[in-house]
């Protein structure tokens, strides 16, 4: 019987990356470990401003769904990242969420992908705050991609897409539990084509414009 892909998450725990290791644990699709960038204190301060993202949000159902699945939770703050990926020797590096780019070195760790998932049809809507901007341009062509990492933002080859039809009254949060739902489902159809007959990747423009 052939053994599982492994793969490490690493995330913010807010609202996309709960909802995707949720989708994964209800799909029996368990990463060997968790990684939650910032601190373990959720009212510190400092380490996420600069990024205004809400971190923790979803941290009491996510730390429980993990938890229950015996997968290893573990805050960015407290370990050394390289040492402790590298000794995991995933597969695959999921990052849902993650407020920094990864060094050359850490992608490297992943012994077939490092992959990122991103709440747009790239390669318009780079960056942060990708469905922000896009209702903020009144653009109702929602969806998501699961795209390899590099040196840039966002600008790795394209793994695979998927558009969500879900009309132009859709709240924010809709449309980010609906994008990383269907995240998860791209990436676990990736981890298992990868090797059968392989990922049909699709190069992205470098153009600055193409940002939305």
């Amino acid at each position: 019987m052939t053994e599982p892909p492994k793969f490490v998450v690493l995330g913010t725990g807010g609202n996309f990356t709960f909802h995707v290791i949720d989708t994964l644990i209800n799909k029996a699709v368990l990463p060997s470990a968790y990684v939650q960038a910032g601190m373990r204190d959720v009212n510190s301060k400092g380490h996420f401003d600069k990024y205004r993202l809400e971190v923790n949000h979803q941290f009491k159902p996510l730390d429980h769904s993990l938890h229950n699945q015996s997968v290893p939770f573990s805050y960015e703050t407290e370990i050394d990242l390289l040492d402790y990926v590298g000794e995991l020797a995933p597969d695959f590096i999921l990052t849902a969420c993650w407020p920094s780019l990864l060094s050359k070195k850490l992608l490297t760790l992943a012994r077939k992908a490092a992959v990122n998932l991103h709440p747009s049809l790239l390669p318009k809507y780079r960056g942060k705050d990708p469905i922000a901007m896009q209702l903020k341009k009144h653009d109702h062509h929602f969806g998501v991609s699961l795209h390899l990492m590099n040196e840039y933002y966002d600008q790795g080859d394209i793994i695979a897409q998927r558009s969500i039809n879900l009309g132009a009254g859709a709240s924010f949060n809709e449309i980010e539990n609906q994008t990383a739902k269907i995240g998860a489902d791209l990436f676990i159809h990736g981890i298992q084509t990868y090797d059968q007959p392989g990922w049909n990747l699709i190069k992205q423009s470098s153009k600055t414009e193409e940002k939305g």
